[in-house]
């Protein structure tokens, strides 16, 4: 009988069962200002009084208060907060409701819905990609919540819920008021979020988009308005998304085109918190995915150097390219210290910049500055590396929390650190990369410099293929460095009047060219550092380098490949552009010093070019900083036998 339900949600028990789920949830009060402890001390009273008003068709509901939830590199999400005593009866509502709708939603649906949860729907994306479905339509609806079509909505609830006075109460929450700061409006359309039955009507409202999706015998994850498509093929993908577009314009909603795309899985993508790299899935707060951040350098003023930014009319970057914030101290007789939540930066008794905690991933120190007992406990906590360096870059130590999260795997770097067979194998996976890559350097350097490197170029190409039948790592060792000779030989072709570079010399540089470099080895390194710690990593444990004391083998063998790539151009680059010059460095009997207006300018260019987009050789742009997280990813399948380790080579 229609009316059956109405007495089903105000009956005693239901509207009681209805309380103690408000009360355990401890919300705030709405705009009569009754907190759950006012509605606690005669709650029995009010409840008969609510089932008494609703009855006699008296019930009003009161308007909602509006309040915003801020979200980490979001903008704030509205919410509206209704009356306790609203509140009480919507959720007696869901509660009689929830089961109906049950037994319509598909089983795709796993959000606000009984025994489902995010942790299900991410095994059926893992199931589903390992059954062949690796090409994805990441969709994203604009302004979901806010957007409903109220007279649709109204619609898809009398079709299953044939009690008036229920629909009544519902259309009645629908138009409530909204007060912020005394400034009321009615709602036309969208949901509240913050009522407790705007889950199950968000649900409601996209099971069209559910059901026409099932009906194309496509491969649907939904959590509430966040939702992928799996296919085989690209081309079914692109179906599938063009299927989405017109079936919620039909439901009067709209796909963000900013955030709607077709990924793969060897490209990277997020959902539901979590980050899904071919086989991998880790949590996505460990690399946030966010607009790319210049470094934080501390001079005399605290200022964020630029990055290049991609044009804007340009096609985004796909995947886009993620946050990783590195903080430089670089002003000597500066202190680190803890204030709260926050990082602070002082100098004489005054603070120079003031960094939150979520924004660093790693502290380098230079020279002459300190930091306090409690700013490295708070490192320590937040997992963020903090390394000690000269005021030149050279190495002294690092301080580092120790990570027991992922002690399975760095037990599997222990084991094939013993496997001499699998450690060869691989170090002639990361000795061709460099070899290949310092080529490719040397062929595009000569092409803009009008220099002939074609015999280094030659050679490089044979080494590289000799490195097959590498057999210790002594010949290995023997083929790299034969490599690196042949590589920096004709460096010399490439540099402009005014630089002198005779070869590669280190520990110290003696000239401003082998200064450059080794500063930005040094800046290569601590990155694929972090990198490697972010992914529960050991950096010590390695496979091309040897074992020592204070050495982040790991590091440096990641880091080979991306020399040329990287640091070697790029320091080309800041010469033959006047970024730096001869001027910029000292020189004398104890190696040659770069000054602090050269250290910054390269570690600019450093940061901006990590943060640039590429052409992935696995097809789609993405920034270098997530191509070599990708190469720490592929380290870990090496690990654990899935795939023998693959160099990264651009062609």
């Amino acid at each position: 009988m229609p009316a059956s339900l109405l007495r089903r949600v105000l009956s005693t028990s239901n509207l009681l069962q209805a309380w103690q789920k408000n009360l355990a949830n401890d919300g705030a009060p709405g705009i009569d200002g009754v907190s759950l402890q006012d509605f606690a001390l005669s709650a029995p009273t009010r409840l008969k009084a609510l089932q008494k008003e609703v009855l006699r068709g008296d019930y009003q509901p009161q308007p909602v208060k509006r309040a915003w939830m801020p979200r980490e590199g979001k903008t704030p999400r509205a919410l509206a907060i209704p009356t306790v005593k609203d509140r009480v009866l919507q959720t007696a509502v869901a509660l009689v409701l929830s089961p109906i709708f049950e037994l319509e939603f598909e089983s795709v649906s796993y959000a606000y819905r009984p025994q489902r949860s995010v942790q299900k729907a991410v095994a059926r994306i893992a199931e589903l990609r390992d059954a062949g479905f690796r090409w994805v339509v990441d969709a994203d609806i604009s302004a979901y919540f806010d957007t409903i079509d109220h007279q649709r909505l109204r619609q898809l609830v009398a079709r299953h819920v044939p009690d008036i006075r229920l629909q009544t109460l519902i259309g009645q929450w629908l138009n409530a008021p909204i007060d912020e700061g005394g400034l009321r409006t009615v709602p036309t359309q969208g949901i509240a979020q913050g009522s407790p039955l705007s889950p199950l009507l968000a649900n409601l409202y996209l099971d069209e988009l559910d059901e026409a999706i099932l009906g194309q015998n496509l491969h649907l994850v939904r959590y509430a308005d966040d939702f992928i498509i799996l296919c085989r093929e690209k081309a079914r993908a692109e179906d599938a998304l063009e299927l989405t577009g017109t079936v919620l314009q039909d439901l009067k909603l709209g796909l963000n085109s900013d955030k709607t795309r077709i990924a793969h899985f060897s490209h990277g993508f997020r959902f539901l918190g979590k980050q899904f790299f071919n086989n991998d899935i880790t949590d996505a707060h460990a690399l946030p995915q966010t607009t790319p951040q210049p470094p934080l350098l501390q001079e005399s003023e605290p200022q964020l150097s630029t990055s290049n930014e991609p044009d804007a009319s340009a096609a985004a970057p796909e995947p886009p390219a993620y946050s990783f914030r590195t903080l430089y101290l670089l002003q000597q007789g500066c202190q680190l210290r803890k204030d709260g939540e926050q990082l602070c930066v002082t100098k004489d008794g005054a603070t120079l910049s003031q960094i939150p905690a979520h924004l660093l991933d790693l502290v380098l120190i230079y020279g002459h500055n300190q930091i306090t007992t409690p700013a490295l406990q708070f490192c320590f906590e937040h997992a963020i590396p903090v390394a000690y360096l000269t005021a030149q870059g050279r190495f002294c130590g690092v301080a580092d929390a120790m990570d027991l999260r992922a002690v399975e795997l760095q037990m599997l770097q222990v084991q094939r650190h013993a496997d001499v067979a699998w450690r060869l194998e691989t170090a002639r996976a990361i000795v061709r990369g460099k070899l290949e890559n310092s080529r490719l350097a040397l062929q595009r350097g000569s092409r803009h410099r009008q220099a002939d490197t074609h015999g280094s170029e030659f050679m490089l190409r044979d080494l590289a293929s000799h490195t097959k039948g590498a057999d210790t790592p002594e010949t290995l060792n023997g083929i790299e460095g034969a490599g690196a000779r042949e590589y920096f030989g004709a460096w010399a072709q490439l540099l402009p009047e005014g630089w002198c570079f005779e070869g590669r010399n280190r520990q110290p540089p003696l000239d401003p060219v082998n200064a450059l470099l080794s500063y930005g080895y040094t800046l290569l390194h601590w990155n694929v550092y972090a990198l490697l710690r972010a992914r529960g990593l050991n950096p010590h444990w390695g496979a091309y380098h040897a074992l020592r004391p204070g050495h982040a083998a790991l590091a440096s063998d990641l880091m080979e490949e991306f020399r040329p790539l990287l640091v070697d151009r790029l320091v080309l680059k800041l010469i033959h552009a006047g970024t730096v010059q001869p001027g910029q460095f000292t020189v004398s009997k104890a190696g040659c010093e770069i000054q602090l207006d050269a250290r910054r300018s390269l570690i600019e260019a450093f940061e901006a070019q990590l943060a640039s987009p590429i052409q992935h050789p696995d097809g789609g742009l993405i920034d270098w900083r997530r191509v070599i997280d990708g190469q720490v990813l592929l380290w870990t399948r090496a690990l654990r036998g899935q795939a023998a380790y693959c160099r990264f080579e651009v062609r």
